[in-house]
């Protein structure tokens, strides 16, 4: 599947280093866990939005 091959890509020592030297923090999400953190953004976006009145 498309998300087995980005998966071998994202752990690959070369995209580890690749991170490290850029220093971003990345953890991977499969896509059911994808779909679960994005849920849970929107909401706290929304009611952020909300709150100041946008």
């Amino acid at each position: 599947t498309l998300e087995t091959t980005f998966k071998a890509a994202y752990d690959t020592p070369e995209f580890q280093d690749w991170l490290a030297q850029v220093g971003v923090t990345a953890d991977w999400l499969g896509s059911d866990e994808v779909v679960a953190w994005i849920d849970d953004l929107q909401t706290k976006t929304f009611a952020l939005m909300d709150e100041l009145e946008l």
